[in-house]
């Protein structure tokens, strides 16, 4: 059983054969057999007390043979060299496994470097077996090989953040990055068939990411469109969107547009006296889409006089879901059936929001007097509306104070005034806190500092230069200035 390494059992035998012949020489080897065999035992199971215990108690009772029974002198000092060869290879085999368990938390916690250099600080007192070796080494390549992948995968989670953000093109920068990470040397660490696999899977998420760049694009061209209330230029947008992604709700959505543009067009057939051809149009309309009711009520209309009521109310509802310029025109045509001071309210109401929607849409395209002027014309439309105007007049004044300070804030880094730049810039921040202004303060930091640099290297001061460098690296990790760091290193060498 020791010879087939079954301690276990070899210690139970080795303790039965000791109570069996007691205090003979079988007895006594058998005595320190069992402990020997329970020390190897112990260190299989890295109780690495009890191995040190039995070991140094079968070291003890072999000593005792060695000192009492001349017959077995051989024996005894055969069996302490091999207890002293274990105890070598219990130490070894405990730094070994104590180093690899440490290294391995490293690998756990993606400590890569450190799970490296537990290995290299640890086992330089430690001799190796071929098996641990080739355990060390196996381990050195999964290190390599869950770093690689560990950093495609982050690369892959930045991507995917970026993309929630709505950062698309900075989130395919990163996959395309991935890809030509995966062709080169770095990826040996992965067989064929993972690298395949990998490349297949970026693949399949760059293609995702295109995919919902284009779909977010349309979405956001259908609500440009709708909006504008230009229902042509929404279908075309929701036509994009559902070849990306089918969807039931925007399929029924391009079904009741394609319906009120047939009801457009059956209205403006109406206003021209064309009825019979209005006709034909607005019954398209209720095929396109049988929930129609705007077609249904003019159909209704066709057939009978248009009554003022049923006027107000679809004014009333386009009013409701904000649609101010279609309420004001179906308002204006029940005014011109007989008009009171709802209609009239309602009216002056639609245009104040048509312009203040125009007014802000100037504002949001930074056409800032425009915007202000636009704003101080609604006071003759709705007098009552000051102090709604007063805010928006102050909020573009404020956009215009930031947009000029950041206009200052450049002209200032194009002409090397670091310290103005830097001023306008905070005072932007100030103004409106943004990343903007916060990208323009390190922007100009940065190019400051390369500025200084590449003038003290110009002069001979390389250090000084170096030090520039070094600071711009601090605020923009840059292949620019990295390159000049290296080209300053170089020169300081030659010198």
């Amino acid at each position: 059983a020791y010879k087939q390494q079954d301690y276990a059992l070899a210690a139970e035998r080795f303790a039965e054969a000791g109570r069996e012949y007691g205090k003979t020489s079988p007895g006594v080897r058998a005595s320190v057999m069992v402990h020997l065999a329970r020390a190897r035992q112990a260190m299989i199971d890295h109780d690495w007390a009890t191995a040190r215990k039995s070991e140094e108690e079968a070291r003890r009772r072999a000593e005792l043979v060695l000192g009492h029974y001349d017959d077995q002198t051989e024996w005894a000092e055969g069996v302490i060299e091999e207890i002293g060869a274990f105890g070598t290879e219990r130490m070894s085999t405990q730094g070994f496994i104590e180093a690899m368990d440490k290294a391995r938390a490293a690998l756990d916690g993606r400590q890569y470097d450190e799970a490296r250099a537990i290995l290299g600080r640890e086992l330089t007192s430690v001799t190796p077996s071929v098996e641990q070796e080739r355990e060390w080494r196996e381990f050195l390549r999964e290190v390599d090989f869950k770093e690689f992948t560990g950093g495609v995968d982050e690369a892959v989670a930045a991507g995917r953040t970026l993309a929630e953000e709505g950062k698309f093109a900075e989130a395919m920068l990163v996959y395309r990055e991935t890809q030509k990470k995966l062709a080169t040397s770095d990826a040996g660490v992965l067989s064929d068939e993972q690298r395949k696999q990998m490349e297949d899977r970026i693949a399949a998420i760059l293609q995702e990411t295109q995919d919902e760049q284009d779909h977010q694009r349309a979405m956001t061209d259908a609500q440009i469109a709708r909006r504008r209330n230009d229902k042509r230029g929404e279908v075309a947008a929701l036509r994009r969107a559902v070849k990306i992604r089918p969807s039931k709700e925007h399929q029924a959505r391009i079904g009741e547009l394609r319906s009120d543009i047939s009801l457009d067009q059956g209205r403006a057939l109406l206003a021209g006296g064309k009825i019979e051809q209005a006709r034909v149009m607005i019954e398209r309309a209720l095929k396109q889409n049988p929930a129609n009711a705007a077609a249904k009520a003019e159909l209704a209309q066709i057939d009978k006089t248009v009554e003022r009521d049923k006027i107000v109310l679809q004014a009333k509802a386009d009013f409701d879901a904000r649609d101010y310029a279609a309420a004001l025109a179906k308002y204006k045509q029940a005014a011109q059936l007989r008009s009171d001071p709802a209609i009239a309210a309602r009216i002056t109401e639609c245009r104040f929001l048509i312009d203040l929607a125009a007014a802000d849409a100037l504002r949001d395209a930074k056409e800032y007097e425009k915007a202000l002027a636009a704003y101080e014309a609604l006071r003759g439309i709705k007098a009552g509306e000051g102090v709604k105007i007063d805010a928006r007049q102050a909020e573009v004044r404020g956009r215009q104070a930031y947009d000029d300070e950041i206009a200052q804030g450049d002209a200032a880094v194009a002409q090397q005034r670091w310290g103005e730049a830097m001023r306008h810039f905070r005072l932007a921040n100030r103004m409106r806190p943004s990343r903007e202004a916060e990208q323009r303060i390190i922007d100009a930091r940065y190019i400051e500092h390369v500025t200084k640099g590449k003038a003290a290297m110009d002069n001979g001061a390389l250090r000084t230069a170096r030090a520039y460098f070094k600071t711009a690296l601090k605020y923009k990790e840059t292949k620019e200035v990295k390159d000049l760091i290296e080209q300053v290193n170089r020169k300081m060498e030659e010198e």
